[in-house]
């Protein structure tokens, strides 16, 4: 979903069980911005440091999931090579 604004962010947050953190500002950082998307249903979230954005959140947590299952990969690797 295209995000320019808080009224569109408001928007994807009702089309789903999700939720959005916005910060703006921190010490020594005034130009600090930052929202964080996150769904529940697909226990993913992205995090968007500019407007206009994009949200794809299944694509973040098919990256999510792929790095995951990369490091398990590596885990079963190193578990079976040193019982050999």
């Amino acid at each position: 979903m295209k995000i320019n604004s808080i009224e569109d962010l408001k928007q994807w947050v009702q089309q789903g069980s999700r939720s959005v953190n916005i910060e703006i500002g921190e010490l020594n950082k005034p130009d600090h911005f930052r929202v964080w998307a996150y769904d529940y249903e697909l226990q993913a979230g992205q995090d968007i440091r500019e407007l206009p954005a994009e949200i794809d959140i299944k694509q973040a947590a098919r990256v999510s999931l792929f790095k995951e299952k990369e490091a398990l990969e590596d885990r079963i690797r190193k578990i079976e090579g040193g019982n050999k």
